[in-house]
């Protein structure tokens, strides 16, 4: 059985010979440019480079060679411009990692250095901004934060791929598919919380879902119309090279959600339910969702409207017991991580960590529906040992 075989049957709930294991297979099951340039370290990989491909979260590409060694089964489809508009199909320059040890970037990112830390300016505005002590780079620009009327939207355009895009898209995805046996992911913007929040401010929209409704659904219409379209574009490009669409939407804080089930439910998931269909009957790609928190009263939603798997499954948060969650909803989608905290995983004792995954192995992978990865991305907080045991641990279960 190969990755991409093991993957798929595992979302169907289907006897697979091994759990399932996912590492770079997504931006939100990587590893920060710091802790990976340890774990190669650690492992002799020494050849190898430090390539940093999402500047916000500061994420690494995870080459072939520690996929291959801890048995990974997923690959990830890079796209054209992970951040910020800074393209990967560029050529490659050195750059420094927050800790100050080089890495290499893409050559069109290029923070300024000022007092405060450093700045990611775009077209002539600054975009993104880094706190010298930071790890991570913060959005700082919210284009419609001033245009609060429908008026206001009336001539907003999301341009398509352009031809480099489309290019790197395609050629890619062929070369994946070529290359690899495992199941190829592919992320979209598909987000109806995080984008507008992202366009407006969080406060900004947030408000406008409670009391500039109808303003909130008209943005909210504009983007469903630019995934759809987007999401034909990309399937012009790839055909059948793709096998998962991971979309990225945080609808959870760490003690509840960050609007009622209501809101969700009258104004977020009607669109939701558009998207995950038209991309199920134009290609029936499998759907990975990616939401932190607490996210336990609108799972039944996701799986009303055909969501395949959820990620990263915080279990640390309100009302994401693992048992419970695995009781309660289990037969009918796959939990896409849950296996320990990264405050655990960066505190814990190896003997201690391996016990407590292995509880978290019994627990979601009992008839299928499990894939395994980390909550989120490895840390700089996270050991080099661990990080290789924590791939141990399940490739030794198995």
């Amino acid at each position: 059985m190969d990755g991409k075989e093991r993957i798929l049957r595992a979302i169907e709930h289907k006897y697979t010979d091994k759990i399932p294991v996912d590492f770079g297979g997504t931006s939100t099951t990587g590893i920060h440019v710091m802790a990976y340039a340890k774990l190669i370290k650690y492992l002799g990989f020494n050849s190898l480079d430090v390539k940093l491909y999402d500047p916000m979260m500061q994420l690494a590409m995870v080459d072939k060679e520690l996929i291959e060694k801890f048995n990974v089964d997923t690959v990830k489809l890079y796209r054209p411009t992970p951040k910020f508009g800074i393209p990967l199909f560029e050529s490659w320059k050195d750059g420094k990692m927050p800790d100050g040890n080089k890495m290499k970037v893409p050559v069109s990112f290029s923070p300024v250095e000022d007092s405060n830390g450093f700045n990611l300016i775009i077209n002539g505005k600054i975009v993104a901004k880094r706190g010298k002590k930071s790890l991570y780079y913060d959005v700082v620009d919210n284009p419609l934060k001033d245009k609060s009327d429908i008026s206001d939207l009336k001539n907003v355009k999301f341009p398509d791929y352009s031809e480099d895009e489309a290019n790197f898209i395609k050629s890619s995805a062929a070369d994946l598919r070529k290359s690899t046996k495992n199941a190829i992911i592919f992320s979209i913007k598909g987000s109806f919380l995080e984008t507008p929040c992202d366009l407006r401010g969080y406060d900004g929209f947030l408000i406008d879902l409670a009391i500039n409704k109808k303003y909130a659904e008209y943005l909210l219409d504009l983007l469903l119309e630019d995934y759809m379209a987007k999401f034909n574009s990309v399937l012009k490009l790839t055909g059948n090279n793709i096998d998962i669409i991971k979309i990225t939407d945080d609808y959870g804080s760490q003690n509840g959600l960050f609007i009622s089930p209501e809101t969700y439910r009258s104004i977020i998931k009607p669109r939701q339910k558009k998207l995950f269909e038209y991309i199920k009957e134009k290609s029936g790609y499998k759907i990975l969702l990616h939401s932190c928190g607490s996210i336990s009263p609108i799972i039944p939603d996701f799986i009303e409207i055909g969501l395949d798997a959820v990620n990263p499954v915080q279990t640390n948060a309100r009302d994401m017991d693992p048992t419970e969650l695995k009781n309660k909803f289990g037969k009918d989608i796959t939990f896409w991580g849950g296996t320990i905290e990264p405050i655990n995983m960066a505190n814990f004792p190896l003997d201690k960590i391996e016990y407590y995954i292995k509880k978290r192995i019994e627990i979601f992978s009992k008839g299928g529906g499990f894939v395994y990865s980390y909550i989120h991305n490895f840390q700089p907080d996270v050991s080099p040992e661990k990080i290789a045991r924590f791939f141990e641990i399940v490739n030794k279960s198995n």
